[in-house]
């Protein structure tokens, strides 16, 4: 009788080389299995890494504005002044008084026929300083000169030749509508009596009688606006300066100067606590967050039975330990305060952290410097998270060394498996060789038994 095969025919050898190869194969997808659980416990690391990494930020963030805090100050009345205050500014309020504004000297010229007409060559020497009693005394600057020609010896001339000049002068042409109306004015770009002007003419007579300024000697010019100090008073002391804005009366304050006040006015410096207050809700919403990427990666679920990425992981359990214990502890800092709870920040059963407004508050108002010793002196809360962080993530930290090992475990995965599908070649090579064979044979006692039948029927 022949040999046949599930198929009617010979042996299927494709069919039986498969399924063993199948089996041969096993161990790669438990290879691929554990590679895939340590990508898992990578990626899951990478997730914990980034919120350390938004907590360290937080940190940071908390101790910058708690060493530095800013500061605003207001204006009893924002028509008659403004001010800014910077953080070297004190707490506090202070009076002002506004006895007049800072003003810059303006001169005009006897007026002209037209604006076209050419006046005189010569040169004209800008020079600053302060006026009294009749007599200049130059700030020691230097001086400054303007050169008239031919090409410019008109008013219109006159004017963009000074303008250009950048000499600390704004030249304007006036019409004032009498029967010689255009008037050439002159107006000091900068306030205070130390910015009076003195304008020496060389040159042609005419263009030194338009615009000779000395006061001590000829004045061609007139005078419109005589160049002023601001006068105020500052918590009852007078105080003169040569500028509307004020930086160096009140440390860290400074003032903007718009109108004479007719009454004492306040400044009102205040701690800047809106941001602080911002950056301590950020802080503790980022531990919150870093507590619950933990508490997920580590957790068990005992309805699907199936444990997270990192679920009894040593170093993790480690990092969450430490900066429970980082919460929970006291620092002594030489302050009254020494607990996070005392500015507000409790730690909740499920390791979340919360902030009370009322306690921040009073924190922020009544103890501001033990407050910021407690987060940003060395030792204090933000210090100490950002140090521990550092150390975590750093290139010898636990948490490096842990993602290299899985790394290098991938890594020995690859060889392992290299290893084997250059043996399952072999393999599947030897079960082709021996199946063919066998194949072989069995074509060959089909073949014998179909003779034997043919001879044993003639009998």
């Amino acid at each position: 009788m022949a040999v046949s095969s599930a198929t009617g025919g010979n042996i299927d050898v494709a069919s039986i080389v498969e399924q063993l190869m199948t089996i041969e194969r096993r161990p790669l997808a438990a290879l691929s299995t554990r590679e895939a659980s340590y990508q898992s416990k990578i990626s899951a690391f990478g997730t914990v890494k980034s919120a350390l990494s938004a907590f360290q930020t937080a940190a940071r963030t908390l101790s910058d504005l708690s060493a530095t805090p800013s500061n605003t100050a207001a204006s009893s009345n924002s028509t008659m002044f403004g001010v800014t205050a910077s953080s070297a500014a004190a707490v506090g309020t202070h009076s002002i008084e506004i006895g007049n504004l800072a003003q810059a000297q303006k001169l005009a010229a006897a007026g002209q026929l037209d604006t076209t007409t050419a006046i005189g060559v010569g040169t004209l020497t800008f020079d600053f300083g302060t006026t009294s009693g009749g007599v200049f005394t130059s700030g020691g600057a230097g001086t400054k000169t303007v050169d008239i020609d031919g090409s410019n010896n008109t008013l219109q001339g006159i004017r963009d030749a000074i303008n250009s000049a950048n000499v600390g002068v704004t030249a304007n042409i006036v019409n004032d509508g009498s029967g010689t109306p255009y008037r050439l004015t002159l107006s000091s770009n900068t306030t205070g009596l130390s910015n009076s002007m003195q304008i020496s003419v060389t040159g042609d007579t005419a263009l030194s009688d338009l615009l000779n300024y000395d006061p001590n000697g000829a004045m061609n010019m007139a005078q419109t606006a005589a160049a002023l100090d601001a006068s105020l008073i500052i918590d009852g002391i007078s105080v003169s300066k040569g500028s509307n804005t004020v930086s160096d009366v009140i440390d860290g304050v400074t003032l903007s100067l718009l109108k004479e006040t007719t009454t004492a006015e306040t400044i009102e410096v205040k701690r800047d606590t809106a941001a602080i207050k911002t950056a301590v809700e950020g802080f503790a919403k980022a531990y919150s967050d870093l507590n619950k990427t933990i508490t997920d990666l580590t957790a068990y679920n005992t309805t699907t039975r199936k444990a997270a990425a990192l679920q009894g992981d040593s170093v993790i359990r480690g990092i969450q330990a430490q900066l429970r214990n980082i919460m929970g502890s006291s620092v002594a800092t030489g302050g009254t305060l020494t607990t996070l709870s005392q500015i507000g920040l409790s730690p909740q059963k499920d390791g979340s952290l919360t902030v009370d407004s009322t306690k921040l508050t009073a924190a922020l108002d009544n103890n501001f410097g033990d407050f910021s010793a407690l987060l940003s002196a060395p030792q204090g809360y933000a210090y100490n998270f950002n140090q521990f962080v550092s150390t975590t993530l750093g290139f010898e930290g636990a948490f490096t060394g842990r993602t290299e090992g899985l790394t290098n475990s991938i890594r020995d995965l690859g060889k392992q498996r290299d290893a084997i599908n250059t043996r399952l070649v072999t393999v599947e090579a030897r079960y082709r060789r021996q199946f063919a064979a066998l194949d072989g044979m069995l074509s060959s006692m089909n073949q014998t038994s179909s003779y034997l039948t043919q001879q044993l029927s003639k009998l």
